[in-house]
């Protein structure tokens, strides 16, 4: 059932930006399109979930026995995820929308290494995540505590690396890009260094995020991102009508609040857990 709704999604944005191409409507209906798409999908699935595997998960209780009980939090992780996906698309958008085109196409040539990176550190996580997720269900505080210490240690010393490259080869990399692009001026060391702490600051988050997705502490969490979410959407628009360059600036600021906010209220709310 999962791979049919999967398959009619992908067919639904395909059949769409088609359609997108034919008719030639404004630009920004690629980016709706996606956001359709993505809806229909977690509607589909979440109902799919409802039917087919009850939201269920083992727990122990005061007897030490382990028994099944209803996962509660679900809207709530849904809240959690609209507010990292609603940042995450709309620095194009809102570029796009305010600045131009030209500077849109400015922005996404510094975007494309901050990808690829992104990419990478991606792959290190999704590959350790699960691990942790062993570990942390054992409820071994001491176990998770040292896991938690070793995966962000060797997440944040790897990305240091990889976004001191960047900074040293961004600015080559852009040049050759876009050599004999006349349309628009493309060397911006400024932007350079504002999508790199963007970046950063996304990265920053990670570990974090990943324990609250581990121990099911969305409801505990959800407000502070969607809270955030709209002041960072608000910061982007009166940066962008500043200079697009300081765009980035305001997904920084959601990523980095999001990370300090869990840094100090996952120890509160996740007893035992020490991320010092």
């Amino acid at each position: 059932m999962l791979s049919r709704i999967s398959i009619f999604c992908n067919f639904l944005g395909y059949a769409l930006r088609i359609l997108v191409i034919i008719f030639k409507p404004h630009f920004i209906m690629l980016f709706v399109i996606n956001i359709i798409v993505s809806i229909v999908s977690i509607v589909s699935i979440d109902r799919c979930y409802d039917k087919q595997y009850k939201p269920w998960q083992l727990a122990e209780d005061e007897k030490g026995l382990i028994h099944t009980v209803p996962i509660n939090g679900i809207t709530y992780a849904a809240a959690n995820e609209a507010a990292h996906a609603v940042i995450n698309g709309s620095t194009n958008v809102i570029i796009s929308t305010i600045a131009g085109l030209k500077a849109a196409s400015v922005f996404s040539v510094y975007l494309i290494a901050i990808s690829v990176l992104s990419t990478v550190s991606n792959s290190v996580y999704t590959a350790v995540v699960p691990g942790y997720g062993s570990v942390a269900a054992e409820n071994d505080m001491e176990k998770t505590n040292r896991i938690f210490e070793i995966y962000q240690f060797v997440l944040f010393t790897l990305n240091a690396l990889m976004y001191m490259c960047a900074a040293y080869l961004m600015m080559p990399f852009v040049k050759l890009y876009t050599a004999g692009v006349t349309d628009a001026e493309y060397s911006n060391r400024l932007l350079m260094i504002v999508v790199i702490i963007g970046g950063i600051s996304s990265m920053i988050r990670i570990p974090y995020n990943n324990t609250v997705y581990i121990r099911g502490l969305f409801k505990q969490t959800y407000l502070q991102p969607v809270i955030c979410a709209g002041i960072s959407l608000v910061l982007m628009v009166i940066l962008t009508r500043i200079s697009y360059t300081y765009t980035a600036l305001g997904s920084a600021f959601f990523f980095l609040a999001n990370a300090f906010y869990q840094h100090f209220k996952l120890p509160k709310i996740f007893p035992g857990f020490d991320n010092s």
